[in-house]
């Protein structure tokens, strides 16, 4: 009993001696433990040969090996250079690894396993400049440990690029406080630019937002004012001319917002948690029947053999079909109604009015936030999984409502995360139509929630403290 009891002393005593350690150098400590969490489930993944975990893995792996082999334009019917090319960012750096050693899946996921364990140290690091370390190492923590975090930076997906952008701008922007040299705003202004060119050749849509968060948290500083705001204006205005959008990508927007319907739609599509339901063009005939048969019929006579054989040679993404959606929105025979038909030959009634935004806005937002929730979780396993780990996403979205507000005053520091919180999450309220991938759209913004969140913590147990402080002065 006395050997058993030393041990655990033992065994404590050593714990809080790593703990003092990793809170003397928590982002050291986070890159580290995150590194090792990510690369044992990306090898555990490979050896097992597991891809359902993340299905869409196997087209950035096909497209960099089609681009490998010389045979991109021809790919897919062209699709494959589109998706190359508004990619790239990710698919090129795994087309030059593919290059270098050949296409293995493993190159795939190293990379993403990299990008992961990056968004985590600077996660760790941007703490810093809000918290307290054991603070900061717990924020990074959130981000190093969360299950979902880790799967998906775990697989060959550009999400753990996203990410990493999306820190680093942070970090840029936090060092940009009211006391910075004037060359050290010019240099982070084009440090910004670097990053949205990079975040707009792999997610557009979320380089578009994240521009104007940028710009929103360079004007919102004291100091330099003149200089703050002449630089903002070149970033939103003239950056995104130099990489062929309009000022402040305002024409993306609102070429995108008429589409809003159609994205939505096709992302329901074979879904099995789709967010809103299906409308058939002819409801009599039921969905996938019908109108598709001229498309389902090119399948059947080639097509999808074409695909198949563009993803078989150099043994990544064999024996995996993935079906290539026609994206044209076309009309019914009276030039009313717009519907869209997949390769399936399944043809549904899109609606791209902005009514219709507003409508799906609520159950949206839901679904990019909470949902599936715990008692949805007996659906599937992913349910299962994603529904116990949202009670996790509850706490941090209202732990961040509080550190941001508590930390308001830090503006250099706060305005970015807390803008792109706000601005991605409500855009993926009327975008996403499926819980998959809001779900997985919704990890853009871990980072900042962690820290957020753990600011909210870190008020909140020093408002208590010093509530018993003055209850003990008052006994």
């Amino acid at each position: 009993m006395r050997t058993t009891t030393t041990s655990i002393a033992g065994m404590g005593r050593l714990a809080c001696r790593v703990w003092e350690r990793a809170v003397e150098r928590p982002v050291l400590a986070v890159v580290v433990v995150s590194a090792a969490a990510r690369l044992s489930v990306a090898l555990v993944l490979n050896l097992f040969d597991i891809w359902s975990l993340a299905p869409d893995a196997v087209q950035y792996l096909a497209v960099a090996e089609a681009n490998a082999d010389g045979r991109l334009e021809e790919f897919w019917a062209g699709y494959g250079a589109s998706l190359y090319g508004s990619t790239r960012s990710f698919s090129g750096q795994l087309w030059f690894l593919f290059e270098l050693f050949g296409p293995y899946r493993l190159l795939g996921q190293l990379l993403a396993v990299f990008y992961g364990v990056l968004t985590a140290g600077l996660t760790a690091y941007l703490a810093l400049r809000l918290l307290r370390p054991a603070f900061a190492l717990l924020a990074g923590m959130i981000v190093a440990f969360l299950p979902s975090q880790i799967l998906f930076s775990s697989v060959t997906l550009r999400e753990s690029l996203v990410w990493a952008l999306l820190a680093a701008a942070a970090v840029i922007c936090s060092r940009l406080g009211p006391r910075v040299s004037r060359p050290s705003i010019v240099i982070g202004v084009a440090g910004l630019a670097v990053l949205f060119y990079l975040l707009a050749t792999v997610r557009a849509q979320t380089a578009i937002i994240a521009l104007w968060c940028m710009t929103l948290a360079l004007v919102a500083v004291r100091g330099h004012r003149l200089l703050r705001c002449g630089s903002a204006a070149v970033l939103f205005l003239v950056v995104p001319l130099l990489i062929g959008y309009s000022p402040g990508g305002v024409t993306y927007l609102i070429k995108s917002a008429s589409r809003l319907g159609t994205v939505r739609t096709y992302m329901a599509m074979s879904a099995e948690s789709a967010i809103n339901e299906l409308e058939p063009l002819y409801p009599e005939a039921g969905v996938g029947d019908g109108v598709g048969d001229g498309v389902q019929a090119a399948v059947q006579d080639g097509v999808g053999d074409g695909v198949q054989a563009g993803v078989t040679s150099g043994g990544v993404g064999d024996d995996i079909y993935i079906a290539v959606l026609d994206r044209d929105t076309s009309l019914d025979s009276d030039g009313r109604q717009k519907f869209v038909v997949d390769t399936d030959g399944r043809s549904v009634v899109v609606h791209n009015e902005l009514s219709s935004s507003f409508r799906v806005f609520p159950k949206g937002l839901l679904a990019v936030t909470l949902r599936p929730a715990p008692w949805e979780a007996a659906r599937t396993r992913k349910f299962q999984f994603a529904g116990s780990e949202n009670v996790i996403w509850l706490l941090l979205f209202v732990f961040a409502g509080v550190g941001a507000w508590v930390r308001r005053g830090d503006v250099h520091v706060v305005a970015l995360p807390a803008s792109l919180v706000i601005s991605l999450t409500l855009a993926a309220a009327v975008t996403q139509g499926n819980l998959g991938t809001a779900f997985r759209h919704r990890e853009q913004v871990l980072f900042a929630l962690s820290i957020l969140a753990v600011a909210g913590l870190q008020a909140a147990i020093d408002h208590r403290h010093r509530g018993d402080g003055q209850a003990r002065r008052r006994s």
